[in-house]
């Protein structure tokens, strides 16, 4: 009938490959007509590197459905972990039970997995000297040793479970050491709350809890090299089959994951996220109420693990709501998605914290399972502004990767930075071109700026020259006398796209001259030491926030540069920052939606609006309003 069915609509594709420690797998992906994700549709399949098989299952847009089953090494079928039926992710019921006696022993399990460390682990407890300590904790209870202990656990894990192994669980006292090792050491690193530990000496609950120390090794082959990106269902028994902060544990399990890293170094910077009380940094009750709602809207109107115009009003017909207008363009899934992971990353989300801890691990994944391996590319080069979504993703990895340093986060943190180094004009700075032609503008001169800074600061490979290069360019592109930062020349104005926002006045802000000066304290130019930075302050500073209805007036992108160069510069230069401050609330909150659908979110008005859309709008606002906490001052 000529009717164009989009669900139905794509290509499929089968894979196989092997990983680096001689896994295989099998996958089938469908992509979707409607927008740029893959969805695994079909058979799942890896086995090990020994050719025993590890994992099977089918996949139902992207989720487990069907039968799965889980193999521990040496063939043995755990008829819980993994295994199962599933309906579109939940998990309906276990596969048949199996004897006791169908368990092998834990020493040829353990000697079977291919992540067993390569030395004696006493000789690597030995070679860390923490050998003593842990014979110390071992033979009597001490949290500080605990701690010490807990603060390298992840490194020490094969030799944890070594340890572990080799406890007599018919003997009492070393039965109650290994509850010990399971609740004190194993549990705090890698999450595994629902993983069962009985307390009683029975034949039956001894062979449950070898089953558990089975689980525990099938844990670490997993985390081991990609904890990060894998769920796996644990046993749930107990206070887990409650609803725990509204959240089913049965739906929804424990992720294993890495320690939690303390802030320390240049990530120093982002440490105000995680203050209990963060009015102190000086955040009123109005805008903390602001940034509330705001990720409570961006965290109901997420699909699949990103924020896509193009799914905004499935999304609002899916939450039984009229849809909140402002879609946006298409195509620009990874750009959105990456800055709202920022909004929530700023206000101390992060994949094992805070209240949409969930959200963040999904959203991570996502933008990791969208990235070419080959380039580290992590969109598609399908709008001509590509790179500025690609700059977003990075900037959101970098910044996520000091608390959440696994090896896949890493590699793929490093292979967008070098992707994004690849786009720079030699000895200048960025545009839209990959590899680059020559021409460079500010604005994504910025946001590849913003990036390269958190992958330094992450401890990632950077360029310096990069640094050199964007100020070299800033410095070509910025009046002395007007202090005004061009777009792509000397003092010129910020850009429009014909046919859709000529209307709106390019003099009624300094996007361009903000995003410079941001980017020259974050390179470390002082104002003191660069005399232009005080004349595109006073430029910047006269043209403060002002919200109108028909969005002539409403430039939120400046606000956001405004905004952040501005409390960066406040040590330096306060009366700027002074008079800026209260219109954050004045004028950004109070032009939050506050009622139905649309409450939390801002009106896709101004320049940008019809681009990004209510998303884009929402995501920036709340990123300006967090100012106070999400990066500490470099000036200070």
């Amino acid at each position: 009938a000529g009717t164009h069915d989009a669900e139905r609509s794509g290509y499929y594709r089968a894979e196989r490959w092997t990983d680096a420690v001689g896994r295989t797998f099998e996958q089938e992906l469908r992509r979707r007509d409607r927008g740029e994700v893959e969805l695994r549709e079909g058979e799942f399949n890896a086995w090990r590197a020994d050719g025993s098989p590890w994992i099977e299952g089918v996949f139902h847009r992207g989720r487990r459905h069907g039968v799965w089953r889980f193999w521990h090494p040496g063939g043995f079928l755990d008829p819980e972990f993994v295994s199962g039926v599933y309906a579109d992710g939940g998990k309906l019921s276990a596969l048949a039970m199996l004897r006791s006696d169908d368990l092998p022993s834990v020493e040829d399990v353990l000697a079977l997995t291919p992540f067993a460390p390569p030395d004696d682990p006493e000789e690597v407890l030995a070679r860390e000297g923490t050998s003593e300590m842990l014979r110390r904790w071992m033979g009597e209870p001490d949290a500080q040793l605990a701690r010490t202990l807990l603060s390298d656990a992840r490194r020490l894990a094969p030799a944890l479970l070594s340890a572990l192994a080799g406890l007599d669980l018919e003997d009492e006292n070393e039965r109650a050491l290994a509850a010990r090792v399971h609740a004190e050491l194993l549990v705090p690193v890698f999450g595994g709350n629902g993983l069962l530990w009985l307390p009683g000496g029975s034949s039956a609950e001894q062979a449950r809890d070898r089953l558990t120390i089975l689980r525990w090794h099938a844990l670490w082959e997993v985390v081991a090299t990609d904890d990060l990106f894998w769920e796996l269902e644990l046993p749930v028994a107990g206070a887990w089959e409650r609803e725990v902060q509204g959240v089913s544990v049965v739906m929804n399990p424990p992720v294993p994951r890495a320690p939690r890293r303390e802030v320390s170094g240049p990530a120093q910077r982002y440490a105000r996220r995680f203050a209990t009380n963060k009015r102190r940094y000086g955040e009123s009750r109005e805008v903390r109420a602001a940034i509330d709602l705001g990720l409570s809207w961006l965290a109901d109107h997420m699909t699949d693990g990103a924020w896509d115009s193009a799914e905004l009003e499935d999304r609002c017909i899916a939450l039984d709501h009229e849809p909140c207008g402002g879609e946006g363009v298409a195509h620009v899934r990874v750009g959105l998605s990456a800055l709202t992971l920022l909004a929530f990353l700023a206000d101390g989300n992060l994949p094992d914290r805070g209240e949409h801890a969930q959200l963040v691990l999904a959203a991570t994944r996502e933008l990791v399972a969208g990235q070419d391996v080959a380039s580290g590319r992590l969109v598609e080069p399908r709008v001509q502004e590509f790179l500025y979504q690609h700059a977003l993703g990075t900037q959101a990895l970098c910044e996520l990767l000091p608390f959440a340093d696994t090896p896949a986060l890493r590699r793929a943190a490093q292979a967008a930075v070098d992707y994004l180094e690849s786009a720079r004009n030699p000895g200048g700075a960025w545009r839209y071109e990959v590899p680059p032609t020559g021409a460079s503008d500010t604005s994504v001169t910025s946001w590849a700026v913003l990036a390269l800074v958190a992958a330094r600061d992450a401890g990632l490979e950077v360029d310096p020259a990069g640094f050199g290069g964007a100020l070299a360019w800033l410095d070509l592109v910025t009046d002395p006398t007007t202090g005004r930062t061009g777009y792509a020349g000397r003092g010129s104005l910020s850009a429009r796209t014909a046919g859709h926002n000529e209307r709106f006045p390019r003099e009624i802000s300094e996007p361009l001259t903000a995003a410079a000066l941001l980017c020259r304290v974050l390179l470390g130019q002082d104002p003191e030491e660069v005399p232009v930075m005080n004349v595109g302050i006073d430029l910047v500073a006269r043209r403060p926030p002002s919200w109108t209805p028909d969005g002539v007036e409403t430039d939120v992108y400046a606000w956001f540069f405004g905004t952040h160069a501005l409390y960066q510069l406040e040590p330096r230069r306060r009366g700027p920052w002074r008079g800026w401050e209260p219109l954050l609330e004045e004028t950004i909150a109070a032009a939050q939606r506050r009622e139905g659908p649309r409450a939390g979110s801002w009106d896709p008005v101004g320049a940008w609006g019809y681009y990004g859309g209510r998303i884009y709008a929402t995501a920036l606002s709340t990123l300006t309003l967090s100012v106070h906490t999400s990066y500490a001052r470099v000036l200070e």
